[in-house]
């Protein structure tokens, strides 16, 4: 049984998890603001050697040659990055320049198409920014849309607004009585609106019973505002980074 440790550098966070073969499983985070290496050397303190360090990032080179450093001094282990490909694990890449496509999506549409090869999916992943992808049967990757994160569209609104209120908590029903909460509240229901029209838009009418997956660190906040039906799977990036690893050898 395989037992990889798999990291996911997106633009706010560092998500790891280790994979058994099966599943993502021990999984964590740490920000990038602040001493990330020394929190994710806290992290993995009590960790066991993998066999393996796997790494999907959206940063350069810098970022990642710094991971490699951490695992090579740790475990005296390289580091295998995963990138984008024209063609993964059974699906086809239906980007024109299949090399801008984040290796996120890459990976959390490799995912949702493993886990039903036969089935749509609409892929709804909500970080710091939020990215809608469809993936149709056989792997027939579609395409997607990218939209503000709900840091990102409070940031906007804030750089001309005075006192802009926290965003933590549960979404506030509308319309709202005071100006916090009608700013906490457009910017959610205003978020969760936007994926479900995006979702409507790019499922073709021949995808009968989709199946819908929902990621990502602010995915949950949204996840009763948006159509039912949606899986929370939070580790869906990763499982695909360690399929990709996988079948890369």
């Amino acid at each position: 049984m395989p037992h990889w440790l798999i990291l996911d550098a997106g633009n706010s966070r560092l998500k790891f998890g280790l994979w058994d073969g099966h599943r993502v499983h021990a999984t964590g985070a740490v920000s990038w603001s602040g001493d990330w290496p020394g929190e994710l050397d806290m992290a993995l303190a009590a960790m066991a050697r993998p066999e393996r360090v796997v790494v999907g990032s959206v940063h350069q080179t810098a970022t990642v040659e710094a991971l490699e450093a951490i695992s090579r001094r740790r475990w005296g282990c390289p580091l295998t990055r995963i990138t984008t490909t024209a063609a993964a694990c059974g699906v086809q890449n239906g980007y024109r320049d299949y090399r801008q496509l984040g290796v996120d999506r890459w990976a959390a549409v490799v995912a949702a198409h493993l886990r039903a090869p036969e089935a749509w999916h609409l892929v709804i992943d909500v970080g710091t920014a939020a990215t809608v992808d469809v993936v149709g049967p056989r792997g027939d990757y579609r395409g997607g849309a990218i939209f503000p994160g709900l840091r990102l569209l409070a940031d906007a609104l804030g750089s001309g607004t005075a006192g802009l209120p926290s965003l933590a908590g549960e979404a506030v029903p509308l319309p709202a009585r005071s100006t916090p909460d009608a700013i906490r509240g457009g910017v959610v229901h205003g978020l969760a609106g936007a994926l479900r029209h995006l979702a409507s838009e790019m499922l073709p009418a021949e995808a009968v019973r989709p199946r819908r997956w929902l990621t990502g660190g602010d995915a949950g906040r949204l996840q009763p505002l948006l159509p039912q039906g949606a899986v929370w799977a939070p580790d869906l990036v990763l499982e695909g980074l360690a399929q990709l690893a996988r079948e890369s050898g």
